[in-house]
């Protein structure tokens, strides 16, 4: 999934083309077959030793890679003619499943007196982005990178790509929003962002340019196909026209993006190419205003998904085409000609509905289903604004970006609500949920439990740095105390940084959605991100090693667990860290015998006793709680909260922090604490929080602060609800 497609060759083999014919008016769109122009050669990298320690390096024999069985029958032997003729496409657009050889696709064209016209300079073919961008490791000389490498993994180093938000695909947006919600650094969020291009699925390698993918030697006529799809499902919805643009117009440019769908098995689904607007070409007042769209937060998902285990509700999912194009901008908009489109020279396209890329398209579209969803008779949520609640029927959904998961008693409940849908939008109904956000969800009706996990995602990870099934010992834990924990210094030995920063934003996407008992560790090894030094390459990879050894764990939500009501669990670790002596809090918070949401960060300020930081740890969960609860209440079931709906329960294994909780009086351990943690306080008066004490090891969150040995760390996963 991870190995960048290098082609030396560059061949014309077809573009998409929109020319006026002389008679009836109308425009062909089709694939033109061009002969084979010059061949180059691939660029093949030179053999390398296998990488790791000394000791354990073994020579191997790489196997083929095997191809993916792909049905022939799907799969045209020509690319089929398709003729648009001048009009406005109806409201209702069919989902081109299969291309006939009459398909009739509406466009629309602004026409101007050639007497007025004037060409402004054209861009052909986009923008040719370079194949690779040189990281600063690439100055190392070769030997000295391959002893800085070693120290990791025995990946291979990979070229790097463009990494521009049109790139950006099917994790990318998910792990950015998630990423946002931790609390980063605007450092940390730029140096996570290069690690999440895929480059490989199932053995099949991703095109990051269009002319790799129409010149692909074994999938060329998958990505044609593919491309064909979009371009027409484009034109089908209006989204652009042709135009002489303005005098000084900014051209925005655009990008195909190619990837993969796969099933919940793993199995390839469909060649899927997209088109995107390069975003950031747009010039702000100009091409965009405001930008700000809404997320699911995970633990939404995760209560969301409880909550339908536990009622043993009807749960199905739906997927809507083009979703942004489903909006019209306000702005005007001018982009250059995509490859694999020509329109005629000194003409540009309008764009007239919102396209994948540009910074407002995200709002355009929220702002569009939330008005539908209205009408129909759902009410938004307080806590989190992507969730709708019918409150008449039953129905409960969340809406994430163009994915749409629906929740009722009843069937007929949910084909009524996507009778609605279809007959809005371009919508197709994916059944039951079995996966969402690269999330394998599996669901016991009998039993009333349901499973998360991300093992395909985890095994692709692993595999492409290089830790087999087979080819490392078994770890039981990810670490076992502070050693690989502490900084760099001027006598440690560097890694390469880069290489480093993709290990952990590729853990981080697992962590935050289904691996919540590596949360510690990867919390402390993202902070060395900007310099890694040796001993934090070898805590990621026995990070990775203990990934590889619990690849098929699960989280489960079900009758049996440890803790079925709804509970927030808080704990801190006094000072832990040497260099600037803060401390760090860690959260739990379990439901149905699995954990909605969990959290391990360090404090921002000092604290000068464990009571202090504890208290300190109970104020942040004490807002966490209070935000759950309401959800719990929007979604029509704040029984679950406790007997009494108001009150929300907390633990914590600090009598003094609970002292201080329950007793209003200031002594000197908390005059100088903040006003701000006092807040808990006032929830505890209210009526609203109630803490009580606990022993250490009932503590759940207590393997967010600290590195646990392997019996603590077994009894922490068995309360998290974790199973294998």
């Amino acid at each position: 999934m991870f190995s960048p497609s290098r082609f030396g060759c560059r061949r014309y083999l077809g573009k998409v083309t929109v020319d006026e014919s002389v008679q009836g008016g109308a425009i062909d769109l089709r694939i033109r077959n061009c002969e084979a122009g010059s061949q180059g050669t691939y660029n093949v990298q030179p053999d390398r030793k296998p990488r790791g320690r000394p000791s354990n390096q073994l020579t191997e024999k790489s196997s083929p890679a095997v191809k993916p069985a792909i049905k022939e029958s799907a799969v045209p032997k020509t690319v089929p003619k398709v003729v648009i003729p001048h009009f406005i496409p109806p409201p209702n657009v069919p989902v081109f499943d299969e291309l006939d050889d009459d398909v009739v696709v509406p466009v629309q064209e602004e026409m101007t007196d050639t007497t007025s016209r004037h060409h402004a300079p054209t861009v052909e073919d986009a923008i040719d982005e370079p194949e690779s961008a040189v990281s600063p490791a690439d100055n190392i000389p070769p030997r000295e990178r391959q002893e800085l490498l070693k120290y990791f993994t025995r990946a291979e180093k990979r070229k790097r790509t463009d990494s521009s938000a049109a790139e950006t695909e099917q994790y990318s947006k998910v792990v950015k929003a998630m990423l946002a919600q931790m609390e980063l650094s605007t450092e940390d969020l730029e140096i996570l962002e290069r690690a999440f291009p895929a480059t490989e699925i199932n053995g099949v390698k991703i095109p990051q340019t269009y002319q790799q993918a129409i010149n692909d030697p074994t999938y060329s006529k998958q990505w044609k196909l593919a491309i064909t799809e979009e371009i027409i499902s484009l034109i089908e919805n209006g989204t652009w026209k042709q135009v002489v643009p303005p005098a000084g117009a900014n051209l925005v440019s655009t990008k195909w993006v190619f990837t993969i769908k796969t099933k919940a098995d793993g199995t390839i689904e469909r060649f899927k190419a997209r088109l995107v607007a390069r975003g950031f070409s747009q010039v702000h007042g100009q091409d965009y205003s405001e930008t700000f769209a809404p997320t699911v937060r995970m633990d939404t998902l995760r209560l969301f998904l409880a909550i339908v285990a536990l009622e043993n509700l009807e749960c199905s999912q739906f997927d809507i085409k083009n979703a942004f194009t489903k909006s019209r901008l306000k702005e005007k908009i001018y982009m250059s000609p995509p490859q694999g489109v020509e329109v005629k020279k000194g003409f540009a396209l309008q764009v007239l509905r919102s396209l994948y890329g540009l910074k407002q398209a995200a709002r355009d579209w929220n702002l569009l289903i939330k008005r539908e969803l209205l009408q129909w008779g759902f009410v938004q949520s307080l806590a989190d604004p992507c969730m709708f609640i019918h409150p008449q029927r039953g129905i409960r959904l969340l809406v994430y970006v163009d994915d749409v998961v629906a929740a009722a008693k009843e069937q007929g409940e949910i084909d009524w609500f996507f009778e609605k849908l279809s007959g809005r939008f371009n919508a197709k109904n994916l059944g039951e949920i079995h996966k969402i956000l690269g999330v394998r969800v599996s669901r016991d009706r009998q039993s009333r439990s349901l499973y998360l996990d991300q093992e395909q995602y985890l095994r692709t990870v692993l595999e492409k740095f290089g830790l087999r099934e087979k080819a490392n010992k078994d770890k039981k834990i990810p670490m076992a105390d502070y050693k690989q924990l502490r900084p760099a210094t001027d006598d440690d030995t560097r890694i390469d940084a880069t290489q480093y920063q993709e290990g952990i934003g590729s853990l981080m996407h697992a962590m935050v959605l289904t691996r919540p008992d590596i949360a510690f560790v990867l919390g402390r090894l993202s902070q060395y991100m900007s310099d890694p030094a040796e001993h934090h390459g070898h805590a990621l990879k026995n990070l990775m090693r203990y990934l590889r050894t619990t690849v098929t764990q699960k989280l489960r939500y079900g009758k049996g667990g440890v803790h079925e009501h709804f509970v927030v669990y808080s704990d801190a670790d006094w000072a832990s860290d040497k260099a600037d002596r803060k401390s760090v809090s860690g959260s739990v918070t379990m439901f149905y015998g699995g954990p909605i949401c969990w959290s391990s960060k360090k404090q921002r300020s000092v604290a000068t006793s464990s009571c202090e930081s504890e208290y300190m740890a109970m104020a942040m969960c004490a807002k966490l709680g209070q935000w759950l609860a309401q959800i719990f209440r929007d979604l029509q079931v704040a029984k679950y909260i406790g007997k009494n709906a108001n009150l929300v329960e907390m633990r914590g294994d600090n009598q003094g922090a609970l002292a201080l909780v329950k007793n209003p009086h200031l002594h000197e351990r908390s005059k100088h604490i903040d006003i701000c943690y006092h807040f808990i306080r006032d929830l505890a008066e209210k009526g609203k929080l109630n803490v009580e004490f606990i022993p250490t090891t009932e503590m759940v969150a207590d393997g967010m602060t600290k590195p646990l040995q392997r019996v603590a760390f077994e009894r922490f996963k068995a309360q998290l609800g974790v199973v294998n």
